[in-house]
């Protein structure tokens, strides 16, 4: 579920208009309906407003008999129909309103009262109207609703949605997924029934898949774009079950808050910029998370020059794809020495051992029951 955050009055600004505007466009679409039915049943329609003019404070214009307008409290709106009251109460009141004085030149209709009175009624009012008609205007809104809903539902499936992919930035020591030999870099193509999933795909997959059977997977290696089918049993904790794969992360920055004070990033001379992108790491070119990740690794007792991209474009269709154009911009990293206190923790037990493969010729690798916790919360 998404969070609203603001610091400052702005920001709090920026989301009340935010909030407003998006009610007020379900409200305007619910009127709408109203307003559209009653016109084509005959209805006379005095007003239609977006808001409520309490006080009198709206900006409004007359066109016709309608008066169209917006009013001061943005929590609501109305239309304003002869005759029409939505407190069933207020029958007295509606047929008073509704009721033809002889010295009119419109066309009338006699209906009966709730207490069986006869009154002539202008023909336009909404008492006049039939019943299905009546029914039809007052159901219109949330038809009207409905239909927007799927309109731009259907919009927004063909323009599509940002997702999370499902590529593998580690595996969690000792878990399912690191056990069945899943490495960084490698995608999850099928998982059950489900193809070509996203990360939330995959952490629902596995939260209600078959934990004793073991769910398939199909899996891409990164290296050789091989495609394997394993079988992973979920681990079942405390929580839900996971299979110990974490979530990919991007080369690009944040727009806000792009490095971190007192970090070595966050204190150099020429510092970052949000919406870099990184391209390069010790002048090695870089497409991948775990390739930035590995080349720190690599070279974290040196200084290091990250060239990133700055102010580049996205693909039109893609725009978290890969930044084009802009200026290519190198900076120097200084390193950060890990600072022991000497001591060296005892081996504990084994609790996982690694599957290779028959042709891989490497040993058997291990847990132990001292390891580190992964960075981030693996699924």
């Amino acid at each position: 579920m998404p969070l609203i955050f603001a610091t400052s009055p702005v920001e709090w600004l920026i989301v009340i208009l935010q909030v407003s505007l998006g009610l007020g466009m379900v409200i305007f679409v619910h009127e709408l309906g109203h307003f559209a039915v009653a016109k084509m049943c005959g209805v006379k329609c005095d007003k239609f407003f977006i808001g409520f003019d309490i006080g009198g404070y709206k900006i409004s214009r007359k066109w016709g008999e309608t008066e169209y307008g917006i009013g001061i409290l943005p929590m609501g709106g109305y239309v304003k129909m002869l005759g029409q009251d939505d407190n069933p109460a207020n029958i007295a009141e509606q047929v008073r309103e509704s009721e033809a004085s002889g010295s009119q030149a419109i066309a009338t209709k006699e209906i009966t009262g709730p207490d069986g009175e006869k009154f002539v009624v202008d023909s336009r009012s909404y008492l006049a109207k039939s019943v299905p008609q009546r029914m039809a205007i007052i159901s219109a809104g949330v038809i009207m609703n409905v239909i927007f809903a799927v309109v731009f539902a259907t919009v927004a499936f063909r323009i599509g949605v940002p997702y999370i992919p499902c590529i593998v930035s580690q595996t969690a020591p000792g878990s399912p997924a690191w056990q069945a030999g899943i490495r960084a870099g490698d995608e999850i193509v099928q998982i059950g029934e489900t193809e070509n999933p996203s990360f939330m795909q995959l952490r629902s997959g596995v939260t209600l898949g078959d934990l004793e059977a073991g769910i398939p997977f199909v899996v891409r290696r990164a290296d050789s774009e091989q495609e394997d089918t394993l079988l992973i049993k979920p681990m079942q904790g405390k929580g839900l079950a996971r299979v110990g794969i974490v979530s990919p992360s991007s080369l690009r920055l944040a727009q806000e808050m792009p490095t971190v004070k007192g970090t070595p990033a966050g204190d150099v001379a020429s510092p970052f910029e949000g919406g870099d992108e990184v391209i390069a790491v010790g002048g090695k070119p870089v497409t991948a998370h775990h390739q930035f990740a590995a080349e720190l690794v690599r070279h974290s007792s040196e200084p290091l020059e990250i060239t990133v991209r700055r102010g580049g474009e996205p693909p039109e269709d893609d725009r978290f794809g890969p930044l084009s154009g802009g200026e290519e911009v190198t900076i120097t990293v200084a390193p950060r020495p890990m600072r022991r206190l000497g001591l060296v923790m005892e081996m504990g037990k084994i609790v996982a051992v690694q599957k290779l493969k028959q042709s891989a010729k490497a040993s058997s690798r291990a847990t132990s029951s001292t390891r580190s916790a992964a960075p981030t919360r693996p699924n």
